[in-house]
């Protein structure tokens, strides 16, 4: 029973003592190099972590794209993602295939109006209605058929006056 309490009280020490370095997957004894663990670096005689952007053994591989940081594992929700710090605040930052849509969209909608209003104008029937026919007549004929004052009642002419006199008077 004592020896089992020596024993106990040996580990306990030698615990306490012995410090654990973290990322030392094989600690060199036997003769053996120290191995360290997966995202550590051999620095000396111990293993330090990866710097943020790489991982894997020995830190030799980079950030796949949209990972970045400390073993790549935050994820990036922009582009470009910097493998180290993510997402980096622009101040100049124009994408050009937005500004490119919305100048193509914007140039056919302006195209579609254009040619809708040119489609609307060429339909567009004249004002004069069908059969009249206005020529200007010779100032002293005095006689107006009927046709001709039907078609003047159904539009407005400005320069044209229609007055009527008595044969009789001239």
């Amino acid at each position: 029973m004592r020896y089992k309490l020596k024993v106990i009280l040996l580990t306990l020490i030698a615990k306490v003592f012995t410090k654990q370095m973290p990322g030392i997957c094989s600690n060199g004894s036997q003769g053996n190099p120290i191995q360290c663990c997966r995202n550590y670096i051999l620095d000396g005689k111990s293993c330090k972590e990866c710097s943020p952007g790489t991982f894997g053994y020995n830190c030799t591989e980079d950030c796949p794209p949209q990972f970045y940081g400390r073993f790549c594992r935050e994820k990036c929700s922009c582009c470009p993602c910097d493998k180290i710090n993510g997402c980096l605040k622009m101040t100049n930052f124009v994408h050009w295939p937005t500004i490119s849509i919305s100048l193509a969209g914007s140039l056919a909608i302006c195209f579609s109006f254009g040619v809708a209003i040119i489609c609307i104008l060429r339909k567009r029937k004249p004002n004069t209605p069908e059969g009249c026919v206005v020529s200007k007549t010779d100032e002293n004929d005095l006689t107006a058929s009927q046709d001709m004052y039907d078609c003047l009642a159904k539009e407005s002419y400005n320069v044209l006056t229609l007055t009527t006199t008595d044969i009789e008077q001239l």
